[in-house]
């Protein structure tokens, strides 16, 4: 509630210029066709805790890659390509060309550690982020509307809410999905995998000194939960408040106020101090505009949010988070591990991850058929910074995040809601990369919110750009042939 009522009253005040005007309505003949050119992206978002519920949550993007990328083959305009997109697609083939490392043997992990089918995982996931990123930045606003976009990514926020809500209050609640039903058992028995497959409201940790419910529905894992919510609360803010209606804003604020719950109740750190981050940037848009009073009365809400978390229950529950560090101790050993194996392989990594050779306290405690927790914990799954460096190296990491903050400093003189929303997100991408894995969903609202940003700067200044050697679009004839060719 704290954080979502300074981000409502901070990003309201951001508004300099008029919501843009609705695109003129198109002929009849043509209407049908113009807007179902968006239909995979909403079916991906609105549809998004349905294929949850199917098993599928962690698929979807894989999934709905496939008619996004035949909507950009068929396309009679040529493709356009963001700025520096040169970066992602070196980052790219240095995914691919890691595979040819996971036979290597890395000191300290297991023999059998690593493989093809995480590697291969990751590789799709990268590739259909990326097609969602050039679907979304493509089409036009009369064929795929930025409000529309924003509220279905607002809508998701509200699923995650209602997700993290049921995880309080049935965090022991489980089922098989339909897609679970039909893999075969020596598949579906494996614990990563069943970990993706079968439906959860919460992961049941000892993290306060007893067990207790920490939210993840509709995703896999509680971080993700955590990590989803924060990025999505940003364009629930915008979609809500900033551009909706008094009736709206009286729903957004309700909606804050519930998320609340889940947000405390999940105890998760990285994404507390990520929401103060993103108070701390949207506050120096406003001091960069003389917006003083304005701050002034910030810091005056969020001194009497912070009373009134002394002084109520939600106390214990944030004392009792900070004084619990005991997984401190596991992240320190698998960041460390990650660190090392990039020393060791500097330029392409290492391809995959490893897991470690016993626990943070004994290399004789491991996983076993009874405890398959236990030990032998992944390098790597601590966040996607070190994944990046144990799979791909110092290299690949940079080419990572380079290409998104790049991107951010290229758009920094938009000042639109919209923009400022977008730019924020993609400078939190480091940031939470130190504590949760992006792959795949939150990597996909970073790229949906930079295709936004993308095109709301082309479409009030002139096309940016990309800074490469090549020319900044694909050229692509009404007959696309077998191959793309890149002039």
């Amino acid at each position: 509630m704290i954080w979502g009522v300074l981000l409502v009253t901070s990003l309201h005040e951001l508004t300099v210029a008029p919501a843009p005007q609705a695109p003129p309505t198109p002929p009849p003949s043509s209407s049908r066709a113009v807007h179902s050119q968006g239909r995979a992206l909403t079916v991906a978002l609105l549809g998004f805790p349905v294929f949850w519920v199917c098993g599928l949550g962690e698929f979807v993007w894989m999934i709905m890659a496939v008619p996004m990328a035949y909507r950009l083959w068929a396309r009679p305009k040529r493709i356009r390509v963001p700025p520096f997109f040169g970066l992602w697609l070196a980052f790219l083939v240095w995914v691919i060309a890691g595979g040819l490392m996971i036979g290597e043997q890395l000191p300290g992990t297991l023999t059998t550690s690593g493989g093809f089918i995480g590697w291969g995982i990751r590789v799709a996931n990268l590739l259909a982020a990326t097609v969602v990123l050039l679907y979304v930045g493509n089409l036009s606003e009369d064929e795929l509307p930025a409000r529309k976009v924003i509220r279905m990514l607002g809508v998701l926020f509200c699923v995650t809410v209602a997700g993290g809500v049921l995880g309080i209050l049935f965090g022991n609640v489980s089922f098989t999905s339909p897609f679970e039903m039909v893999l075969p058992h020596g598949i579906r028995a494996n614990y990563y995998v069943h970990q993706l497959i079968h439906p959860g409201f919460a992961q049941v940790q000892d993290i306060l000194g007893k067990t207790s419910p920490r939210p993840k529905a509709p995703f896999a894992y509680t971080n993700n939960w955590g990590n989803n919510l924060a990025l999505l609360m940003i364009w629930f803010v915008v979609a809500g408040w900033v551009r909706g209606t008094r009736r709206a804003r009286f729903w957004t604020a309700v909606v804050l106020v519930i998320a609340a719950i889940p947000i405390i109740y999940s105890v998760n750190r990285g994404m507390w101090i990520g929401l103060g981050i993103s108070l701390l940037f949207v506050a120096f848009q406003l001091a960069s505009r003389g917006r003083m009073n304005l701050l002034a009365g910030i810091a005056g809400v969020a001194t009497i949010a912070a009373l009134l978390v002394t002084v109520t229950p939600l106390r214990s529950i944030v004392d009792a988070r900070l004084s619990h560090g005991q997984s401190n101790a596991i992240r320190g050993n698998l960041n460390g591990a990650a660190f090392d194996a990039a020393v060791r392989s500097p330029i392409v990594g290492w391809g995959t991850t490893r897991s470690v050779l016993g626990s943070p306290t004994s290399i004789a405690i491991g996983k076993t058929s009874s405890c398959q927790t236990c030990g032998n914990a992944p390098i790597g799954s601590t966040g996607e910074l070190w994944t990046l460096l144990i799979a791909n190296g110092f290299v690949g990491a940079g080419l990572y995040f380079g290409f998104i903050l790049l991107v951010a400093w290229r758009y920094r003189r938009n000042r639109t809601p919209e923009a400022v929303a977008a730019r924020l997100i993609l400078y939190l991408a480091p940031f939470y990369a130190i504590f949760y894995s992006a792959v795949p969903t939150a990597l996909v609202i970073t790229f949906i919110s930079m295709a936004l940003l993308w095109r709301t700067d082309r479409r009030v200044n002139a096309p940016p750009l990309a800074v490469l050697t090549a020319p900044d679009v694909i050229v692509l004839p009404p007959d696309p042939p077998a191959v793309i060719v890149l002039p």
